[in-house]
């Protein structure tokens, strides 16, 4: 019985770990175009999932526009995510800074969820485009 009982506790651990380094072949990390970052779909989908947005819009928070302040006299909105001809989202001129995608519910912002669709790296490092140097959460930076 408790062979039986580890061999069902390795195995658990064993798929659970597969899920999770299967998690980023699902969805393609974005990339970048000339200046701009490119979104696959399926990274928009799942990460504003919890929110259900049909087609956005979807805006950028980054640095200059200081993260998305909620005083709108502030507010400096880059433009939204544009649509590509092959259906993934753009954000023109956000190579190498960072940045994330938001959606605005009341003039509030509400992230994306980036783990919800990639492994993050470990806190206090950029790695594959993910930047997790500030201890208040994960953002793009694509170079």
């Amino acid at each position: 019985m408790k062979k039986l009982v580890v061999f069902f506790s390795v195995l658990t651990l064993i798929a659970l770990a597969g899920v999770a380094f299967a998690q980023d072949n699902v969805c393609p990390r974005p990339w970048a175009e000339n200046r701009d970052v490119i979104y696959p779909d399926c990274a928009i989908k799942a990460g504003f999932a919890h929110e259900s947005p049909a087609n956005g819009p979807f805006y950028i928070a980054y640095d200059d526009n200081e993260w998305f302040v909620t005083d709108a006299e502030y507010q400096k909105y880059k433009p939204v995510l544009v649509r590509t001809k092959d259906g993934n989202w753009k954000a023109a001129g956000m190579r190498g800074q960072r940045h994330h995608p938001v959606i605005l519910k009341g003039g509030s912002p509400i992230w994306l969820k980036i783990e919800n669709v990639y492994n993050l790296p470990n806190q206090g490092t950029v790695r594959n485009g993910i930047d997790y140097t500030n201890p208040d959460g994960p953002c793009f930076l694509v170079e």
